[in-house]
């Protein structure tokens, strides 16, 4: 995504049958064995994790990011080369639902002119970066994203030159222009593109495409995690997991490079269709780590600093929180009592023993991709969440020796694939013929302690099913 000239060269909380417990966010994802989406810890093995943002606020973190583009000042509107017809606008970036959305409408703005002046245009995107906020040379750079359906439209996932580092091939400069993932709506179907860019952007830029250019994409409508994989030499592109290029000629950068996530309008040279704004790039997460071998003694000291701190707040939180739930234990009890799904029992169709009732609408427990919830008069405490969109997960975590899963199954379900702590635990089919309410998974017994559950939508189903919906309802903690 070439620029005008520029100056730049966890634990989450949820409940638990005691207390809120905290677990580790895993939200990226992996090929696994039998053609199963496997979720992807925060540990990386060999690597120290450098820079995190989940986007689960209500607005841009301004001490992570700047809401504007690289080459405006604080919060301006700017118009970056004079063919564009389309300014970069802070207004059209904004957080909700667990994502970041950076999003393309028709609405006309006077802006800056990069380079000087100002002009009129008849579109508005956005764009996040970390210019003088992070920076990093070598290492593994991850972000989930679902593409915009809007043709001519171009997001971008990308490095440029931290300041002052200036680019290879031009007045000694030791950056370049990665671009990790980029797409054209209008036209590439399902392919993303990477290529890498040095010299300058004028008549000595070098560069091209990364490897064979394009890699494919399963289905351009969905999620997926596209990563760079930097090491000093060499450049490989990965997409859900899997290399797809690798450079390692001219131009691999070796100084600090700075994140970028943006969204062209009208691009390569093809009309809008104002019919189909306004329409958004979606990402999920942005997470930065170093191989162990090249961080710096900062970085270590930085990642050591994050995990005490961590560890101290989860420890006061849990302390918190357990006092509130004695306190409240009584009604709990009450509440799950007057429920006679959510009853304490000790019937064996009904779980092990004693257990406290959690429901699906919980701010606490993560979803990922597209549920959606649902007032039903019907379910526990009156909604559930649905899915029926592949690699669609949520992320549970407890405090107990069980977790059972309760909801809606009939003929419309399909097949999903359960994770316990991160481990594969089974595929299951909540396919019925008839309309039921029960069990839809159950971890069997497991060591007290803290623990995970991940579910993940795998878009199959049973011959007999007409669809792939699955619903998240009730949860009970043993």
């Amino acid at each position: 995504m070439r620029k005008a000239e520029t100056s730049i060269r966890s634990f989450k909380p949820v409940v638990t049958g005691i207390f809120l417990a905290v677990v580790v966010m895993l939200a990226g994802y992996i090929p696994g064995n039998e053609n199963i989406v496997q979720a992807a810890s925060l540990d990386k093995p060999g690597y120290i994790l450098t820079f995190q943002e989940e986007f689960n606020g209500n607005s841009v973190d301004l001490s992570k990011w700047n809401d504007w583009d690289i080459n405006f000042g604080n919060r301006e509107p700017g118009i970056v080369t004079t063919s564009n017809d389309f300014a970069y606008c802070p207004e059209n970036v904004r957080v909700s639902g667990g994502c970041l959305r950076i999003t393309a409408s028709r609405n006309p703005i006077t802006a800056a002119q990069c380079g000087g002046g100002t002009r009129t245009v008849n579109y508005r995107t956005g764009e996040i970066n970390t210019k003088n906020k992070f920076q990093q040379t070598y290492g593994w750079f991850e972000a989930r994203i679902k593409l915009p359906k809007a043709r001519a439209l171009y997001p971008g996932f990308w490095l440029m030159p931290a300041e002052g580092v200036g680019m290879i091939d031009e007045n000694g400069g030791a950056g370049a222009e990665v671009d990790i993932m980029e797409y054209e709506t209008y036209w590439m179907g399902n392919q993303v593109t990477s290529s890498i860019w040095y010299g300058g952007y004028g008549s000595n830029l070098q560069g091209g495409g990364i490897g064979s250019t394009y890699s494919p994409i399963s289905d351009a409508n969905d999620w997926h995690v596209y990563a760079l994989n930097w090491e000093p030499g060499k450049l490989e592109i990965y997409v859900d997991g899997v290399k797809t290029q690798e450079h390692t000629g001219e131009g691999v950068p070796y100084g600090d490079e700075i994140i970028i996530l943006s969204m062209a309008v009208a691009s390569w040279g093809k009309p809008c269709l104002d019919s189909e704004l306004p329409d958004s790039m979606l990402v999920d997460y942005v997470r930065v780590y170093q191989k162990a071998e090249y961080a710096t003694e900062e970085q270590r000291q930085r990642a050591a600093s994050a995990q005490r701190s961590q560890g101290n707040s989860n420890l006061q939180r849990s302390q918190r929180i357990q006092e509130v739930s004695t306190n409240q234990g009584t009604q709990r009890t009450q509440e799950t009592s007057n429920n006679q799904r959510a009853q304490q029992t000790s019937n064996p169709q009904e779980g092990p023993g004693n257990y406290v009732a959690c429901n699906d609408s919980d701010p606490y427990i993560r979803y990922y991709g597209t549920w959606t919830p649902f007032n039903n008069p019907r379910a526990y405490r009156g909604d559930f969440h649905y899915s029926k969109n592949k690699n669609d997960s949520y992320l549970v975590g407890f405090t107990g020796t069980r977790l059972r899963a309760y909801g809606l199954k009939d003929r419309w379900c399909g097949k999903v694939a359960i994770y316990v702590d991160n481990k594969y635990l089974g595929t299951g089919d909540c396919y019925s013929p008839k309309q039921v309410y029960g069990v839809l998974y159950d971890t069997g017994e497991l060591p007290y302690g803290n623990h995970t559950v991940r579910l993940i939508n795998l878009r199959q189903k049973n011959d007999e099913s007409l669809g792939y919906y699955h619903y998240a309802d009730e949860f009970r903690v043993y």
